[in-house]
C-alpha cells in the first residue's frame, strides 16, 4: 500500500510541467565575462557565442554570464512574459526594448522585492513581428543552468498553480512522516526515530530551498537571510544524513572506518558552509560547487556502508540500502545536471526529488524492520532469561538436595558408630551412596541437557498445550530426560504422590491416549 502511494505521488509529481505551450522559436548565446569588464551599452563588442538549444547550462562559475536572445514572432503578441525557468539565481538583469527605449528589470535572491514565481521568473515583454531581442546578465553562486521560453498569462498562472501543488504536497507529505516518526519514538522511547524525523525535516527543507520555495515574493524573506537558510539547509542535510546512518547501522561498533570516515565528512561539510558563508559575507564569490560535491561524496560513502552492513549479516539494512541506492542515483543526477553533465531534461531535473521521496519512505521500512527484529530479539532473549531462572532454581533445589543428604549421611554414620553390627551399617550407606550417585548422574545429565530441552521440546509442548503450568512443564522435562518417578520426587524434593498425581493431572490436559512417558518422548 505504501509502495502504491509512493508511486502515485511521484507519478504526480512527473506531469505538474507536462501541460502543452506553443512555443517560439529562441536562438541563444552565450558569453562569460571573465574580468567582468562588458557592459551593456556596449554589448555589440562582447563576443557571444552561439549553442542550438533553447537552454543554457555551463555548471558552476564566479564570472558573470551574458545572454543574448533572440525570438522569432509570426505576428505582434502583446502581454506575453519571457520565462526564465530558475529560481536560485543571485541576480539576473534582463533588457528588453519596447518603442526604440531600453529597459532593465531586476530580480533574484538577492534583490529586494525580487518578483518571483513558484515555477520562475515571468518577464513581461511585447513581442513584435519579426525578431525580437533581449539581453540577460547573470551572477549566481549557484549552477548556471537555464530554461528559456516564451509564454502567456495563462500558462504562467497555470505553471504556478502545478508548481504550488508540488510544494504543498511536499510539505504535507514529509510533515505527516515527521510527525509520524515523532510520536513513534515518544511511544517506543526509542531515540532513533527522533533522528530520522529530524532527517525528514531537514531533506523536506533541502528539498524545498532547491525548489526555490523560500525565495518567493509571498515568502517575504529578507534577501540577506535567503541565502543563509538555503546554504543552512543544504549542508544540515548531509551532516543530519550522515548521523542518521552513523546511528542506524551503529557504525562505531560496526564499522569504526566509516564511522571516522562519516565523521571527517560531517567536519568537511560543516567547515564548507562556514567557509563559503564568511567569504560571501566578505564579498567574494564562492559557488556551491564544494557542498554539491560533498553531498556527492557523502552519498557514496553512505551507499557503501549499506553494502557492507548488508553483507555482513545486518538484515536491517535491506531497506536501508534500498533506500540510498535510489537516493544516491537521484543525487548523483542531479549534480550531473548542476555541472553541466547530463542535459537538463524534465525528468532529469526532478528525478531527484522522486529519489528523496523514495528514501525517505524506504527508512521508513528500515525502522519498521529494525523494531521488528528489536522486538523478537527481545523476546528472545526474555525466553533465554526464563530459561536460565529456570536454571538457577535447579541449581539451588540440586543444592538443598545434597544439603539434605549430607545431613542423612552424618545422621547415618553417628548411627553406626553407636551399633553393634558396623559391618551392616557400612553396606547400608555403601548402597544409600550408590543411589545418590545415580541420581548424581542423572542430575548432572538434566543440566547439561536442560537448555536443549527447554529450546525445542518446551517450545512445542506450549505451542501443542499452553494450559500447562510451569510445575508441569518442569515434570515433563525430567520426563524426556527418562527420569522415573521416584528421581522426579527426589530432584524436586517432593513426594513420588505428589509427583503421582501431577503426572496423572498432565495426561488429562492433553488427552493423552498413550502413556504419559511415551506420549511424551513423541512430542
Amino acid at each position: 500500500m505504501r509502495l502504491r502511494t509512493l508511486f502515485f505521488f511521484a507519478t504526480l509529481l512527473l506531469i505538474f510541467d507536462t501541460y502543452a505551450t506553443d512555443k517560439l522559436k529562441l536562438e541563444l548565446s552565450y558569453a562569460i565575462d571573465l574580468n567582468d569588464e562588458y557592459s551593456f551599452d556596449e554589448r555589440s563588442n562582447i563576443p557571444f557565442q552561439d549553442i542550438s538549444l533553447e537552454y543554457l547550462n555551463i555548471g558552476y562559475n564566479v564570472h558573470p554570464v551574458w545572454m543574448k536572445v533572440k525570438v522569432y514572432s509570426d505576428s505582434e503578441m502583446p502581454n506575453q512574459f519571457f520565462k526564465i525557468e530558475k529560481t536560485l539565481t543571485d541576480s539576473l538583469s534582463f533588457y528588453k526594448q519596447e518603442e526604440g527605449v531600453w529597459y532593465k528589470q531586476l530580480v533574484g535572491i538577492k534583490v529586494e522585492n525580487s518578483d518571483t514565481h513558484p515555477s520562475g521568473y515571468y518577464l513581461p515583454v511585447q513581442l513584435q513581428k519579426g525578431e525580437n531581442v533581449f539581453y540577460l546578465k547573470i551572477k549566481s553562486n549557484f549552477s548556471h543552468l537555464y530554461e528559456l521560453s516564451i509564454t502567456n498569462r495563462g500558462q504562467l498562472e497555470k505553471g504556478d498553480y502545478y508548481q504550488n501543488i508540488k510544494h504543498g504536497l511536499l510539505l504535507g507529505l514529509f510533515i505527516v512522516i515527521v510527525l509520524y516518526n515523532l510520536f513513534l519514538g515518544i511511544n517506543l522511547k526509542d531515540s532513533m526515530y527522533a533522528y530520522y524525523a529530524l532527517h525528514g525535516l531537514i531533506i523536506m527543507f533541502s528539498l524545498l530551498s532547491l525548489e526555490g520555495f523560500f525565495s518567493q515574493k509571498f515568502m517575504n524573506v529578507s534577501s540577506s537571510y535567503i541565502y543563509l537558510i538555503i546554504t543552512l539547509n543544504i549542508c544540515l542535510a548531509s551532516v543530519v544524513s550522515c548521523w542518521f546512518c552513523i546511528k542506524f547501522l551503529n557504525l562505531k561498533k560496526t564499522n569504526r572506518l566509516f564511522y571516522h570516515i562519516m565523521i571527517a565528512l560531517m567536519g568537511v561539510d560543516l567547515v564548507s558552509f562556514l567557509g563559503i558563508f564568511i567569504l560571501q559575507q566578505l564579498g567574494y564569490q564562492i559557488t556551491y560547487y564544494t557542498l554539491t560535491t560533498v553531498t556527492t561524496v557523502y552519498c557514496i560513502f553512505a551507499f557503501m556502508t549499506g553494502v557492507i552492513s548488508y553483507r555482513k549479516g545486518n538484515k536491517v539494512a535491506k531497506f536501508y540500502l534500498m533506500g540510498w541506492t535510489v537516493y544516491f542515483l537521484g543525487i548523483i543526477s542531479q549534480a550531473f545536471v548542476l555541472y553541466g553533465i547530463l542535459d537538463p531534461t524534465y525528468f532529469n531535473k526532478n528525478f531527484y526529488i522522486i529519489a528523496i521521496i523514495s528514501e525517505v519512505l524506504l527508512m521508513s521500512f528500515a525502522l519498521a524492520d529494525r523494531y521488528k527484529k528489536i522486538r523478537k530479539d527481545q523476546k528472545s532473549l526474555e525466553h533465554t532469561l526464563a530459561n536460565k531462572q529456570d536454571n538457577l532454581d535447579v541449581v539451588l533445589l540440586d543444592n538443598i538436595r545434597r544439603q539434605t543428604v549430607q545431613d542423612k549421611l552424618i545422621e547415618q554414620l553417628k548411627e553406626i558408630t553407636k551399633s553393634d553390627d558396623i559391618e551392616k551399617g557400612v553396606r547400608s550407606l555403601i548402597l544409600d551412596l550408590s543411589q545418590q550417585k545415580n541420581t548424581d548422574v542423572k542430575q548432572l545429565h538434566f543440566q547439561e541437557n536442560i537448555e536443549e530441552v527447554d529450546v525445542q521440546f518446551l517450545k512445542r509442548l506450549k505451542q501443542l498445550h499452553p494450559q500447562l503450568t510451569s510445575t508441569e512443564l518442569e515434570i515433563c522435562s525430567l520426563l524426556k530426560l527418562n527420569y522415573n518417578t521416584k528421581e522426579i520426587a527426589s530432584f524436586r524434593q517432593t513426594s513420588e504422590g505428589a509427583v503421582k498425581t501431577n503426572k496423572s493431572r498432565i495426561k488429562k490436559k492433553i488427552g493423552a491416549e498413550t502413556t504419559l512417558n511415551d506420549y511424551i518422548m513423541s512430542v
